[in-house]
C-alpha cells in the first residue's frame, strides 16, 4: 500500500506545485527516491551528499521523527503518513538587499504587534520567535514557539516539534501560516545573511522586531532565494 507525503510549500517548486504525494517503499530512503524519480531535485532538498537527512529538514512518520527511527533507514509501514518540514531558523548581523520581489502587503493588527514586542522583551536578551497564523494576507493569531538554537542570542530555530503540531493540525498549513516572527534584541530589524540563507518558507512573511532603541522597531518582509523585499505592514 503506498503511502501518503505531505510537503509544505518551502519544496512545492520541486513536485510541480503539489504539497501532497503518493509513494512507495519500505525505508524513508526508498520513498525519498520514489519521489525523486518523478521529481528529480527532491532528494537533493532532503537529503545531504552524504545521504543523510538535512540539518534544516525535518521529517516524521506518523507522529515520530525520523531522527530517532534510523533516519533515511527508518522503517516506513504501509499506509503511513510521512510529513517533510523544513525548518524555521534564522540569525542577526544585518546586511542590504540583493533583489526584488513580488510586493504584498502583511494584515497585523495592533494586538499581536504588541504580543510579537512583549515576546520579544521577555525573551532579550535571547532571540525570541514564533508563528503567524490566519488566511492569505492576515495574521489572527500568533503562536509563540521555543528557540531552540545553540546560541540563542544570536540564532534562532523554532522547535521543531511545534511546527510539526501546527502543520499537522492544519487542512491547508500552506494557507494559515501568513508569516515567521523572530526578535533581533540588539541588532537592525532587517534579514540578516543568516536568515536569507535559511529562509525556506517563501511565501510566508517574515517579520522582525528590533529591540536596539527605546521604541521598538517592527517590519515584514519576503524572501525568496536569498532575495528580500520589505512589504507594506497594516493593522487592518
Amino acid at each position: 500500500m503506498p503511502v501518503t507525503v505531505r510537503l509544505p510549500g518551502a519544496l512545492r517548486d520541486v513536485t510541480g506545485g503539489q504539497t501532497k504525494l503518493t509513494a512507495s517503499g519500505g525505508t524513508l530512503r526508498d520513498v525519498i527516491a520514489d519521489i525523486d524519480r518523478r521529481h528529480p531535485g527532491f532528494a537533493s532538498r532532503v537529503l545531504d551528499e552524504k545521504g543523510a537527512l538535512r540539518s534544516y529538514v525535518n521529517v516524521y512518520i506518523g507522529d515520530e521523527d525520523a531522527r530517532t527511527r534510523g533516519g533515511p533507514a527508518a522503517a516506513v509501514p504501509d499506509g503511513s503518513e510521512v510529513m517533510v518540514i523544513p525548518a524555521m531558523a534564522g540569525g542577526r548581523l544585518s546586511d542590504s538587499p540583493s533583489a526584488a520581489l513580488d510586493q504584498r502587503r502583511l494584515v497585523l493588527p495592533l494586538g499581536l504587534r504588541e504580543e510579537i514586542v512583549a515576546h520579544a522583551r521577555e525573551s532579550a536578551p535571547q532571540e525570541c520567535c514564533g508563528l503567524l497564523l490566519g488566511e492569505d494576507e492576515v495574521a489572527r493569531r500568533a503562536l509563540r514557539c521555543r528557540n531552540v538554537h545553540p546560541t540563542p542570542e544570536t540564532r534562532y530555530l523554532i522547535d521543531s516539534t511545534q511546527v510539526f503540531e501546527a502543520f499537522k493540525a492544519s487542512k491547508d498549513f500552506d494557507r494559515e501560516l501568513v508569516g515567521i516572527y523572530h526578535s533581533h534584541p540588539r541588532s537592525a530589524a532587517y534579514p540578516s545573511p543568516t536568515d536569507r540563507a535559511e529562509a525556506q518558507w517563501p511565501d510566508a512573511a517574515y517579520v522582525l522586531v528590533s529591540l536596539r532603541a527605546d521604541e521598538p522597531e517592527l517590519f515584514a518582509y519576503r524572501i525568496r532565494d536569498g532575495a528580500v523585499r520589505e512589504i507594506p505592514l497594516s493593522e487592518s
